[in-house]
């Protein structure tokens, strides 16, 4: 019987995904290097051509910014590796709180860099219901920087995150081996349902410390109209209760009952918090940040936290509950934005 990671992958299917994974993205940052002079260049040319805002000059930059976090961050797991001492014999805890370091440090980076690329301007209301933990955070997903945002908010608080991820991730070679030495779930979306999907999200549940908060997107997907439209016609016609609430919903999905769902029948004794945002619909794809969809952005999160006593403990109830706060969510999202004064 093979040995399975915790990705859910034989050890063998892992390693030959890396050898495709991490030579590509050495090469690509490479070529990419090699040739950004010329790059920049013809970016320049093209944004004097259509006469707009540096869109081209930027994407160019923060194309190499990714690639340049993703080359750090392998090379700091490497590192992560040999200072928490595997070879000298240390303590496993040593190298997680550094690797929750680390992922916690390489978000913060990315966001800065976004938010001074394309002038982004992030208002946060509600911060202080990230202070303690363990807390579930549920959280929107409408874009590409949504699995960056919570390290990024808890910023100082030296968490340690432990995310619900979909399997195709661990494509990106940052992810597979930093998702690999924390302690994350990548799930498959198209076995979402089975009780071994399930089970592996509720044991991210399992001996939650202090400083542990887990990480889920009910959703599962980013929204967009077409996945509405898609989710909304599945709905109606397999389950007609779920479908008079998701069709009530403009800016967001129905929640999938099942990974959300166990993991608060795993954790009743732990508080949620709900992470909603604005701002980040024009980072729905790489396409969009081509076109330079968040030049000039306002981003706007929202945090509220619930008690794990105001949290109903039955099924029937917890679903109710659940699909009630998204409704507060989508209304939310929805508010018209207060000019500043």
């Amino acid at each position: 019987m093979p040995i399975v990671t915790p990705g859910g992958d034989p050890v063998a299917a892992k390693w030959a995904r890396r050898a495709v994974t991490v030579p590509g993205l050495a090469l690509l940052f490479a070529l990419d290097v090699a040739l950004l002079p010329l790059s920049l260049l013809v970016a320049a040319a093209v944004d004097a051509v259509r006469r707009r805002p540096l869109v081209a000059l930027r994407f160019q930059l923060a194309l190499t910014i990714a690639l340049a976090v993703h080359v750090l961050g392998l090379a700091l797991t490497a590192g992560s590796w040999l200072l928490g001492g595997r070879w000298a014999g240390a303590q496993i805890d040593r190298e997680g709180q550094l690797d929750a370091r680390l992922e916690a440090w390489l978000a913060t980076l990315v966001w800065r860099a976004a938010m001074w690329l394309f002038g982004i301007q992030l208002v946060v209301e509600g911060g202080e219901a990230l202070d303690g933990a363990p807390v579930l955070l549920m959280s929107r997903h409408a874009s590409l920087l949504d699995p960056l945002l919570p390290p990024f908010l808890l910023g100082r608080r030296r968490r340690s995150l432990r995310y619900v991820i979909k399997h195709e991730l661990l494509w990106d070679p940052c992810i597979d081996f930093f998702g690999h030495r924390l302690t994350n779930t990548f799930v498959h979306r198209d076995r979402r349902h089975t009780p071994r999907e399930i089970a592996r999200v509720v044991a991210l549940a399992n001996d939650l410390g202090p400083s542990d908060v887990v990480v889920i997107f009910p959703e599962g997907t980013r929204f967009t109209p077409e996945k509405r439209e898609r989710v909304l016609a599945s709905l109606a016609r397999g389950d007609p209760a779920a479908f008079d609430h998701a069709r009530r919903l403009r800016n967001l999905l129905p929640p999938h009952p099942g990974g959300a769902l166990a993991l608060l029948g795993a954790a009743r004794h732990v508080d949620v918090v709900f992470c909603a945002h604005t701002g980040l619909e024009g980072a729905n794809h790489f396409r969009d940040l081509a076109g330079g969809s968040l030049i000039g952005a306002t981003v706007r999160v929202k945090l509220w936290r619930v008690e794990a006593s105001a949290i109903p403990k039955g099924a029937d109830e917890r679903r109710a509950w659940l699909d009630a706060w998204w409704t507060r969510i989508d209304e939310w999202i929805a508010q018209p934005v207060r000019p500043s004064r």
